[in-house]
């Protein structure tokens, strides 16, 4: 279930424009690297059949004890041959630097996150920074028109000094200044220390492993592999990308809204409108398993909702979220583990769907009406309805209530033999486009 998403403008002192920024450029990330490197493997394997084809057409290969050598009549075509040859090295490099880059840069998000929560924080919350034992010259106080961008200035250097820090200090750090507790039953903590430390190793040492690495995941019981030793060289494989962004994403979105409802805690609206958002978008966007566990966080970690309405949304949200990965049993126990039978239609029908109980759905849509909470918009996008659209029952009442046909359902669905006009009418109008990605 959606809501209508906060209102805060970019320049606003904002944890929930901080997470936007951070969950769409991580997602940006996450969303560019496979059309990259599929692109990439495309281009390699034409490289590579043209290095075949010039070799047969120019050259005289020749079988030896070593292999096959290729012989060419001139200079120019073996210079020619070299420069193919030099650009699929090129390629090959390129195959393996680009995860890498693309894998810092999420750990860079992270941090830039990390340095505007506590940016914002102490705008908001200045006693929070506690800059009392901080000292300043007359010479350095001298640079600043106000006592405010003094303070400022001592913020900022704060924060750059946490963020010079490794992530296990700052954490300490943020534990310390804040007086809470952040990696307590934390399981994606070890993911977390491992993912950070290999970023180090790309950026330093070209993902050549070294003793310190193995010895702070160690120290945080990071699982390695048994051939994980010193001298070896890491990459970063699609599987291990996927698992980082998801460790990631959970670790920022969680930390934010751990410290903005224990700083800020009259801010508990804006936090529920936030937290609901960012779980709604993996909804919408298919992500699911990552949707699981956020809406696991969010239906534990927040101790108080701004009201109830909230809490039963997280509900609603998490018990389809494990819906849609195919876990009915636990779907089900999550919703029919709360009471409905006072709430109004809206939640009533939510649960009926995650039950698939679609003859109540019918029921309660018409209950609903054309003018509730649940909008003509809403059955046609909300992922809560993404089966029960495809239901002839849906579809009548949805015609009946709004005079009109849902645009976003598969067309047979819909009853023909009492909607055939209109159902001709929504495919002359609809044009879509697809370009096949040749194989």
């Amino acid at each position: 279930m959606g809501d209508e998403k906060d209102q805060d403008t970019a320049n606003e002192a904002s944890i929930a424009h901080e997470l936007r920024r951070f969950t769409i450029h991580i997602d940006s990330l996450a969303e560019t690297i496979n059309p990259m490197m599929f692109a990439l493997s495309k281009i390699m394997k034409k490289n590579a059949k043209d290095i075949t084809e010039y070799e047969k057409k120019n050259g005289n290969v020749e079988k030896t004890d070593r292999g096959f050598r290729v012989r060419f009549d001139s200079e120019k075509r073996f210079n020619d041959f070299v420069k193919l040859v030099m650009q699929n090295h090129k390629y090959s490099l390129a195959d393996k630097l680009i995860p890498r880059s693309i894998m810092i840069s999420l750990i860079s998000q992270y941090d830039v996150l990390l340095g505007g929560i506590i940016r914002v924080l102490s705008k908001r919350q200045p006693k929070s920074m506690n800059l009392a034992d901080k000292i300043l010259t007359f010479s350095q106080l001298q640079n600043f028109n106000s006592i405010e961008e003094a303070r400022e200035h001592l913020i900022e250097n704060e924060i750059d000094a946490v963020l010079r820090s490794s992530h296990t200090e700052q954490i300490q750090w943020l534990e310390k200044k804040y007086d809470v507790v952040l990696r307590k039953d934390l399981k994606i903590w070890p993911i977390f220390i491992e993912a950070t430390e290999r970023r180090n190793l790309f950026v330093h040492s070209n993902g050549v492993i070294s003793r310190q690495y193995i010895n702070v995941c160690e120290e945080h019981n990071v699982d390695l592999p048994k051939d994980i030793c010193v001298g070896h060289k890491l990459g970063v494989t699609p599987e291990y990308f996927k698992t980082v962004y998801d460790c990631i994403f959970e670790m920022g979105v969680g930390l934010a809204h751990v410290l903005w409802r224990k700083v800020l805690p009259d801010d508990r609206l804006k936090a529920d409108e936030n937290l609901n958002s960012i779980c709604y978008d993996l909804l919408e966007s298919e992500k699911f398993n990552l949707a699981c566990t956020m809406l696991d966080f969010a239906t534990k970690i927040p101790k108080r909702y701004i009201d109830d309405n909230y809490r039963r949304m997280f509900i609603v949200n998490r018990a389809q979220a494990y819906k849609w990965i195919g876990d009915e049993n636990t779907a089900k126990k999550i919703i029919s583990s709360e009471d409905w039978s006072a709430t109004n239609a809206s939640f009533r029908l939510a649960k009926a769907v995650i039950l698939d109980d679609f003859a109540e759905a019918d029921n309660l849509m018409r209950e609903i009406g054309p003018r509730g909470y649940i909008d003509k918009d809403a059955y046609q996008i909300w992922p809560l309805f993404r089966e029960y659209r495809k239901s002839e029952g849906f579809q009548k009442t949805y015609y009946d209530i709004f005079g009109e046909v849902c645009y976003l359902t598969t067309v047979e669905t819909i009853p023909i033999e009492s909607h055939s006009e209109k159902i001709m009418q929504v495919v002359n109008d609809i044009q879509i486009g697809i370009s096949p990605i040749e194989e």
